[in-house]
């Protein structure tokens, strides 16, 4: 990934820390801690807990419709924020990559529409590539490649 080794566990955990982006079905966020500190987390891990920017996290929180509850709770919010928040938690370092895993699997149809938008959106915004894995074929929408599978193999491309 931008041609650094993978060669050996430092390398890759240095990967997964700068370069890569999680998303995962269900949002994850830790509930002792405000949305800000949730979303600020992996840029304390990238900066080894000392000096971390919290402007880009703010400003992310915003385009969500977010930034009045930066320190409300996550059992403060509702399901659909808290996936946003997750979504955003995964591109705050500005990986190149970020993985996917049914993101709007947890979601009804109206905030799996708002969740695919802030997708499109941020993905455009900082030129970041997606692999999603997922059943909803909305996702079709901001996708500029699909491949389709099954049992672990390649069926078609689109």
């Amino acid at each position: 990934i931008d041609e650094l080794p993978i060669t050996n566990a430092v390398d890759l955990s240095s990967i997964r820390r700068h370069k890569l982006g999680f998303i995962f079905q269900f949002h994850h966020l830790l509930p002792e801690f405000t949305i800000l500190e949730n979303l600020l987390i992996p840029q304390m891990i990238a900066h080894n807990f000392s000096n971390v920017p919290q402007k880009d996290a703010i400003d992310m929180l915003e385009i969500i419709g977010l930034k009045n509850r930066i320190n409300h709770y996550p059992n403060e919010i509702s399901g659909g924020e808290r996936q946003r928040v997750a979504v955003l938690r995964a591109m705050v370092n500005k990986p190149c990559l970020i993985l996917a895993d049914e993101p709007t699997g947890n979601l009804d149809r109206e905030n799996s529409q708002k969740m695919l938008k802030l997708m499109g959106e941020l993905k455009a915004n900082y030129q970041q590539s997606f692999i999603i894995a997922t059943h909803d074929q909305s996702i079709l929408d901001i996708a500029d490649r699909v491949l389709y599978l099954k049992d672990g193999k390649i069926k078609k491309e689109i």
